[in-house]
């Protein structure tokens, strides 16, 4: 991704005639956004590769995210990251600090730029009693809430799709509003986190693959249905 000062940003917008207030803040405030380093104080708990992605992450105009396992860490509540964080690490200390910043990332999704955020999950994911039937209930209902949002759409895959693309794991696509910038494909492994950001010819089959994921899930409509139906069952399990 090319490096762009705010100088520079605003004698592009002069020179491509862009002198409407509004769209101008919104274009400022977005790349004051994407130039801050926001995750530095965590740079001893984030792999190197990790805290780049977080880059690309807050300048991105729209994110795609697949995940069959677990709920994505941009829609997590604080217990039910704790609890998944902690079975990777014994150290408490580490696992506060990782909670903190994940708690931080998610206010990407409060920009107001025009950014967009679609996820698409398997419906195993709306069961995984991450943190107990109260920990989950409460996962559900911030997951309900933030579908109510103009800006993110959540999609789940009913189990009785069966077989189905996302079962090779885990992916998110980033797209960028420059031309200049290439979608960027982020995967997360366990040995270490990989991105992929070389060219469409890599890109692409990810992007067709989302394309498949989406359409085997269920509308916007639908998914919520199915995490409320989610929650009220998980919510009887309660003692």
């Amino acid at each position: 991704m090319v490096e762009l000062s705010i100088m520079d940003l605003c004698v592009l917008l002069h020179y491509y005639g862009i002198d409407d207030p509004a769209r101008t803040e919104e274009l400022i405030e977005c790349a004051t956004y994407a130039r801050q380093r926001l995750y530095a104080e965590y740079e001893d708990v984030h792999r190197p590769d990790f805290r780049t992605y977080l880059q690309y992450e807050g300048a991105a105009s729209v994110i795609r995210s697949f995940e069959p396992s677990v709920i994505p860490g941009l829609l997590q509540t604080e217990e039910y990251a704790e609890c998944l964080l902690r079975a990777l690490s014994n150290d408490e200390a580490r696992v506060r600090r990782l909670v903190h910043a994940r708690m931080k990332r998610q206010e990407v999704l409060d920009r107001a730029d025009g950014f967009k955020a679609i996820f698409i999950l398997d419906e195993a994911v709306l069961h995984h009693q991450i943190g107990g039937p109260i920990g989950l209930v409460r996962q559900l209902e911030k997951l309900r809430t933030v579908s109510d949002r103009d800006n993110v759409d959540i999609r789940v895959i009913p189990n009785r799709r069966g077989a189905h693309l996302g079962l090779w794991g885990t992916f998110v696509i980033l797209e960028f509003a420059a031309p200049a910038d290439d979608d960027l494909v982020f995967l997360e492994h366990q040995a270490g986190d990989v991105m992929i950001a070389d060219g469409a010819s890599r890109v692409a089959p990810f992007v067709e693959r989302f394309w498949g994921l989406e359409a085997s899930s269920l509308s916007v409509e639908a998914s919520r249905d199915l995490i409320d139906k989610a929650a009220v069952l998980h919510h009887a399990e309660l003692p």
